[in-house]
């Protein structure tokens, strides 16, 4: 388990007794969204200031990815990381690579968490949560039952493990949880 913390490191835990396993100590401000690449082996850390990203086996960072946004938010679909913050949008990496292929102008002013649902992303976002189709790229639609600004999401699987029938929950300021 890696576990982001104000003091430019990253914890990492065993995730069967949650005993320390490691630090790490980033060269950054603050660890803000951590998100793990099975399939690369890969730990990428959003922070105020730049994408770090390490190998997961060795705990030795592999690369710092240019300066876009506060980054606040990845997810990864498909060989490519979409990241989310405060400020221009939203930035598709090629995960590989580490060049950004895209940038996504927005309205919303902040995209404060993200979840993959099949091939879409949804991002929660100030006022709305927004979907996007991550194959086409294209806006699917805005979802705006909740009064505040939506902070965060989780994808829910279905109860007998039925595919297509997840939920995703999302909270916001107005203190409710709404389950689409």
């Amino acid at each position: 388990i890696w576990v982001g913390a104000w003091n430019k490191c990253v914890m990492v835990l065993y995730p069967w007794n949650l005993q320390f396993c490691s630090y790490l100590f980033l060269n950054t401000d603050v660890a803000v969204c951590i998100m793990y690449i099975e399939e690369r082996k890969e730990v990428w850390i959003g922070s105020e200031d730049t994408i770090t990203i390490i190998d997961s086996l060795t705990y030795k960072e592999k690369t710092k990815l240019e300066k876009f946004i506060p980054v606040l938010s990845l997810s990864y679909y498909n060989g490519q990381v979409w990241a989310g913050g405060r400020g221009k949008g939203i930035r598709i990496w090629d995960a590989k690579t580490g060049v950004a292929l895209q940038n996504i102008n927005i309205t919303e002013s902040t995209i404060k968490s993200s979840v993959v649902v099949g091939q879409q992303v949804w991002f929660a976002c100030t006022p709305s949560t927004i979907i996007y189709d991550m194959e086409t790229k294209k806006h699917l639609k805005d979802l705006t039952a909740q009064e505040g600004k939506v902070n965060c999401l989780v994808l829910v699987p279905s109860p007998n493990d039925v595919e297509g029938q997840a939920e995703v929950w999302s909270g916001s300021d107005d203190n409710a949880i709404q389950v689409w």
